[in-house]
């Protein structure tokens, strides 16, 4: 398995609401990580029953059930069509808040060919703040540019 390190930043635009915006992105990110591993631990199980799959997965995840709809991807085959699309960070990732920039900051090691810029874009817009998905070599990159 082919990982990267990814880097996320979160850009809140109102202190007064940062605390309530940080909160809601952090419970986000932590239902999609357990949404990542209810996936592993059962899509083999019910492979040949999907439509079970998905009614459980709706009512222990109804916020990645929500952000799945958005980009087509809630429903049908439940053994691959998450791949790539669950990429949250870990409980044990490294995080940062820095209250004065009103930013929060997250570095983790997740699957190389995944797509955490999906979610990241999507719980961005419904909180009204911005975001930034980078790997270590567009990080890289970026540096060398100037």
């Amino acid at each position: 398995m082919s990982t990267d390190i990814f880097y996320f930043k979160f850009r809140f635009g109102n202190a007064e609401k940062f605390s309530f915006q940080l909160e809601e992105l952090k419970k986000f990110i932590n239902e999609g990580y357990k949404a990542y591993e209810f996936w592993q631990d059962n899509r083999d199980k019910f492979k040949d029953l999907p439509r079970r799959f998905w009614e459980k997965f709706e009512i222990q995840f109804p916020q990645i059930k929500e952000f799945l709809e958005s980009i087509g991807k809630f429903g049908g085959d439940c053994n691959n069509t998450l791949a790539g699309i669950l990429e949250f960070p870990t409980p044990e990732a490294s995080e940062k808040i820095n209250d004065q920039k009103l930013v929060f900051s997250i570095v983790d090691e997740l699957w190389g060919h995944g797509s955490p810029a999906l979610w990241a874009k999507y719980i961005a817009e419904k909180l009204n703040i911005k975001s930034e998905v980078l790997t270590e070599d567009e990080l890289a990159e970026r540096f060398m540019e100037d």
